[in-house]
């Protein structure tokens, strides 16, 4: 086993507006496993405002080599459980190593990873809108996709809602607060999406803010969707009594292992399950993709959301995925990685 690493700085098409701050490009590292003269990639983004950067990431894949390089690629399993133990506290380097090894895994198997998982036909996946009011409005006026995820937890966010107004009976049109509300604006904002017909609110608190949640099930036809509040390590009984579904993302919960794992937990204690994206390359949205049968709501268009995707693989062509024919994971460098920017 032999283990590349390249980082890569990544600029957006536009600028990608959250709860968090206004970003402008991504830096990713992308992590290749070579075994048997076979690769396999995965992808870690470096994501600021989680406390993740591209020197720590190279830093601690130095710093493991030799660790990572010792692992063995067992034809029957996965070493899924030696990975966390590398990067106890680095969800996204496990992923990014976990995604790798089913690559390679799946590729010695000849199909693609998706046909060795059983799992039903992926759902449309969103398209995601942040920004000045303007800008989404220009974007649902265009209206190539027929599901859209509307960022607020910002300053503009009465503004936005209003121009909902038109575009809500033309789209499912569904909202992601990042955590960005307290509790008095959440109770404002909630009833008027609830006027649009618009149900679907992800993380409309912070995650330290639960315990708040049952204050917001008066509103009785909102769907509450966690995605901070499911990194929190509590238990998805627990979960469930705030929240209708998780949506799951491979970075956060550590790969493709464990996010299998977290859905069957999730369903069993009664909770829908959506799977999204770190505005990733094709790289991690091919990963992605091969589990996307497993979910009910998608959320997959990170790569889409980059001006310069340097990977090929796993595509949405306006919500619909569209999976590689190719063993493994379908993803691979679209020039030579000495040719991309560092």
């Amino acid at each position: 086993m032999r283990v590349e690493s390249y980082p890569q700085k990544i600029p957006l098409k536009e600028p990608f507006v959250l709860a968090h701050g206004t970003y402008h490009f991504r830096e990713a590292l992308i992590i290749e496993l070579i075994d048997d003269g076979i690769s396999g990639f995965g992808e870690a983004t470096a994501i600021s405002y989680y406390g993740k950067t591209l020197e720590n990431f190279q830093k601690l894949i130095e710093n493991h080599k030799k660790e990572i390089e010792s692992i063995v690629l067992s034809e029957e399993a996965l070493p899924s459980a030696s990975i966390p133990l590398l990067f106890p506290k680095e969800s996204f380097l496990q992923s990014a190593i976990d995604c790798a090894f089913w690559d390679v895994w799946a590729k010695k198997k000849g199909q693609p990873l998706y046909e060795l998982l059983p799992q039903q036909k992926p759902a449309l996946s969103a398209f995601t809108l942040s920004g000045e009011p303007s800008a989404i409005k220009k974007a649902l006026e265009k209206g190539a996709w027929p599901i859209y995820k509307v960022k607020l937890g910002g300053e503009h966010d009465a503004e936005i809602i209003s121009l909902l107004k038109v575009f809500a009976k033309k789209y499912d049109i569904r909202i992601d607060a990042n955590g960005g509300w307290d509790l008095e604006q959440a109770s404002v904002f909630i009833p008027e999406l609830l006027s649009l017909g618009i149900t679907f609110i992800e993380q409309p608190l912070p995650p330290e803010q639960d315990e708040q949640m049952p204050v917001l099930h008066r509103f009785k036809q909102a769907q509450y969707w966690a995605d901070e509040s499911a990194q929190q390590h509590i238990s998805m009984t627990q979960l469930a009594r705030y929240f209708y579904g998780i949506n799951f993302k491979l970075m956060k919960s550590g790969g493709i292992s464990p996010v299998i794992q977290h859905i069957k937990t999730a369903r069993a204690a009664g909770l829908q399950v959506g799977l999204g994206c770190m505005t990733e390359t094709s790289f991690g949205i091919s990963a992605l993709a091969q589990i996307a049968g497993l979910a009910d709501y998608l959320d997959m268009d990170g790569n889409i959301l980059l001006a310069s995707d340097p990977a090929t693989g796993a595509y949405i062509d306006a919500g619909r995925v569209i999976l590689p024919t190719v063993p493994g994971l379908g993803c691979n460098w679209r020039l030579d990685p000495s040719e991309l920017h560092p």
